[in-house]
């Protein structure tokens, strides 16, 4: 899917007369926006489709549940302690 990688031409029109001014073509761009492009599709995870979607939310599910299960299991520890 070319739009979830941000391939994208880019049409410039004159402000006072509204004709078509300059299109530069996504192959023509530069390396280092077509290279921007691609970071801001990897970091959104629209590169993959929902697949990658999914991917992401269960490794930020994951991400999250750590700081609580740490939590739990020191607290746990602790309450053993005392007995």
């Amino acid at each position: 899917r070319q739009s979830a990688m941000r391939r994208i031409d880019r049409a410039t029109f004159d402000p006072r007369s509204g004709r078509l001014a300059e299109i530069t073509r996504y192959e023509e761009r530069p390396r280092q926006q077509r290279l921007r492009g691609w970071f801001y599709a990897f970091h959104t995870g629209t590169w993959g489709g929902i697949w990658t979607k999914i991917l992401y939310f269960l490794a930020a599910l994951i991400g999250a549940s750590l700081p609580l299960t740490g939590y739990w299991l020191w607290w746990r520890r602790c309450m053993n302690k005392r007995k």
